[in-house]
């Protein structure tokens, strides 16, 4: 029987939104004040999938779960995500797009679990969620 389990983890980054070629006035539109430098404290949880281990009884070990979920925060954590991370110089560091990076970072490391669901909080009120098909 397949078993889920979902681990937490904070890390902070800061970011700008905006639209390559539009308009100072375009982007205020567009993004309000996340054109302007700011940060939050993020929230992310996996959730991984899968059968127990007999020998264990754990879907995968805690230990490296933490582990792996701490390595690919660590890239993120405390920087400005457009000018520090490659790929969001190329994509828009809404949390939409963080979370889709995290997911694919994160993904292979979990194995022999599978990584079912990816959910980051940018605060108390919102998160998004991306799923495995």
């Amino acid at each position: 029987m397949p078993i889920r389990l979902t681990k937490q983890l904070e890390f902070a980054a800061s970011h700008t939104y905006s639209v390559p070629g539009a308009s100072a006035a375009e982007n205020e539109r567009l993004f309000g004040a996340c054109t302007r430098h700011h940060g939050h404290n993020y929230i992310l949880e996996a959730t991984v999938e899968g059968e127990t281990d007999p020998r264990t009884g754990m879907v995968v070990n805690v230990s490296d779960l933490k582990k792996a979920m701490q390595d690919v925060a660590a890239e993120l954590d405390h920087r400005h995500l457009n000018l520090d991370i490659p790929w969001f110089r190329d994509h828009n560091p809404t949390t939409e797009n963080i979370a889709l990076y995290l997911f694919e970072k994160l993904r292979p490391r979990v194995a022999p679990a599978r990584l079912s669901a990816l959910r980051l909080h940018e605060d108390e009120t919102l998160s998004v969620e991306v799923r495995d098909a």
